[in-house]
């Protein structure tokens, strides 16, 4: 579990890696919404969910990093569990990007 919980660590970090790009495009996306109200709100809605998600997961992922390096010398499971929570934070994100996309 060790090695699992390392692993974890490591893929979720290297989400970080294209986090600017993705700061940019959501500014580019918040900055680009028509304000005529032709965009139907559910659309709306998942959009500015996305992008909020997408913009605040450096949080996410300092809280799971934080609540793994606490516990993982001594309660692994819990590590564990820090990590999966960052993991299912992305599960999240990709669940309202595919809504957003079917909605278009």
């Amino acid at each position: 579990m060790k090695v699992g919980t390392i692993l974890l660590i490591v893929l979720n970090s290297s989400v970080l890696l294209i986090y600017p790009f993705v700061l940019l495009a959501n500014l580019m996306g918040l900055a680009a919404i028509p304000q005529s109200g032709a965009t139907p709100l559910a659309t709306a809605l998942v959009a500015y969910g996305f992008m909020g998600l997408t913009t605040l997961y450096p949080i996410a992922y300092v809280a799971g990093l934080v609540g793994t390096l606490v516990n993982f010398p001594k309660n692994l499971r819990v590590a564990w569990f820090w990590q999966w929570g960052v993991v299912g934070y992305l599960a999240l994100t990709g669940a309202l990007l595919t809504v957003w996309l079917m909605l278009e």
